[in-house]
């Protein structure tokens, strides 16, 4: 399975899993949602040009991830209430209130939240 049939198989499973592990900050959690899926990606997939990156959105601080430059945001709810989040990749329209500031090595390769991602998904699949 490539990087991109993964998300998109994958996506709602992530938001729950967020959600479940964060429910009192869901969605403001963008730096530690965008750095885990990041690193995650990361250690499973080869050859994908991955980035996690701190900026602002509409002005405010955020963070999201990018795949081969399309913006993959799963907590652009806090700023677009109605934002339909079966398209994790952001629409082309919302692409000009992305501004990049910098980008980050992802560094939860080894954590607790990859390992309880990835036990979620297998949980998920039997």
């Amino acid at each position: 399975m490539d990087i991109h049939t993964f998300i998109d198989t994958n996506k709602d499973k992530y938001s729950k899993w967020l959600q479940s592990m964060f429910p009192h900050a869901y969605p403001v959690v963008c730096d530690t949602s965008s750095d885990i899926l990041a690193s995650y990606l990361i250690a499973n997939f080869t050859n994908n040009n991955i980035k996690f990156v701190q900026g602002t959105f509409d002005n405010k601080y955020h963070y999201w991830m990018e795949i081969d430059s399309e913006i993959l945001d799963f907590t652009i709810v806090q700023f677009i209430s109605d934002y339909d989040v079966s398209k994790v990749f952001i629409d082309d329209m919302y692409y000009s209130s992305y501004t990049r500031v910098k980008e980050y090595e992802p560094s939860f390769i080894d954590s607790k939240y990859i390992n309880d991602f990835d036990k979620y998904l297998d949980n998920l699949n039997w």
